[in-house]
């Protein structure tokens, strides 16, 4: 009769931290869609603000969405957006940086960076930084891209061509390495044509 009672009562426990437990889940369930959600209707607001000229509105609303996800990669880059499109471009490589040093697993998050770099005229910086994230963005052709670019302007056409083949040998089919190659050999021979007829 006891063993029965202490079964039932194991049972009962059992079934309620079950419940519990599913109740938990669901909970957090609604939560993540909830903000997602939010999200969604803050970047959407932020893009018809910022489309309507109104920057300044656009950046509040974007400042109060990184309040509950100060990790959203996606707000960060809307943000950097509206700051670029005011003129403010030391805070928009402050937001991009940000989203480097709070997504460091993310791909898109060194791309944006080296993106906003290389526009910039920034290449020592892109570089650097797309070095760092080197095993992050190993399957991020854009970002390699972009890393291979700035070698380039930064006048290291050796590691510019290394990183074009070190693509095509990953992603044999990627036409915009291939024609970076390209583009490279151009130029590497125009300098070598200029600098022997300047002998």
């Amino acid at each position: 009769m006891q063993l029965q009672r202490t079964s039932r009562s194991a049972l009962i426990v059992v079934l309620a931290v079950a419940a519990g437990l599913l109740a938990g889940g669901m909970l957090l369930r609604v939560h993540v869609e909830r903000q997602r959600v939010r999200l969604e209707q803050a970047l959407d607001r932020a893009e018809h603000l910022l489309h309507m000229g109104e920057s300044a509105k656009a950046e509040k609303v974007l400042r109060r969405a990184l309040r509950s996800s100060p990790k959203s990669l996606a707000l960060r880059d809307m943000l950097a957006n509206v700051y670029e499109f005011s003129g403010k471009k030391e805070k928009a490589f402050e937001q991009r940086r940000l989203a480097v040093e709070l997504n460091p697993r993310s791909p898109d998050a060194y791309f944006m960076l080296g993106m906003l770099c290389l526009s910039e005229g920034r290449h020592k910086e892109a570089i650097s930084v797309l070095n760092q994230g080197r095993s992050v963005i190993r399957e991020h052709r854009p970002a390699r891209q972009v890393l291979a670019r700035c070698y380039w302007h930064e006048g290291q056409p050796k590691k510019a061509m290394e990183e074009f083949r070190s693509i095509l040998a990953d992603f044999p089919d990627d036409k915009a390495a291939l024609q970076g190659i390209k583009a490279l050999e151009r130029d590497m021979a125009k300098k070598k044509a200029l600098a022997a007829k300047s002998k």
